[in-house]
């Protein structure tokens, strides 16, 4: 498995530091392989938006197939990395927001 991008979780606080919301988007990027793409092919085409339905179906498969993926995986050799892209504070130096970004890879070098 390469490089997997999980999605972004964000946090927000109030002026004491409290959560007040919080969200959790999805990687964006299901990059589907050459079974999945024949998978999408064998979908007959009509002018019908059933067709459109099923293709977004077979991704969201392929985001669920990728998540169980990394459930199975063997943690000796990959690993979730976190990295915060953006933090947000108050003027009392208090976080207003935070988002942190989820990949999953094999493991960095130490």
């Amino acid at each position: 498995m390469k490089e997997f991008k999980i999605g972004i979780a964000t946090v927000n606080y109030d002026e004491n530091g409290y959560p007040i919301s919080q969200s959790f988007v999805p990687g964006t990027n299901v990059h589907p392989d050459d079974e999945l793409l024949n998978q999408l092919k064998q979908i007959p085409v009509t002018d019908n938006s059933e067709v459109t339905k099923e293709n977004a179906d077979m991704i969201l498969a392929g985001w669920w197939a990728k998540m169980n993926e990394i459930e199975l995986a063997d943690r000796e050799e990959y690993k979730i990395y976190s990295n915060v892209i953006n933090c947000v504070k108050y003027p009392n130096d208090l976080i207003k927001e935070c988002s942190i970004e989820y990949i999953y890879k094999k493991r960095e070098e130490i």
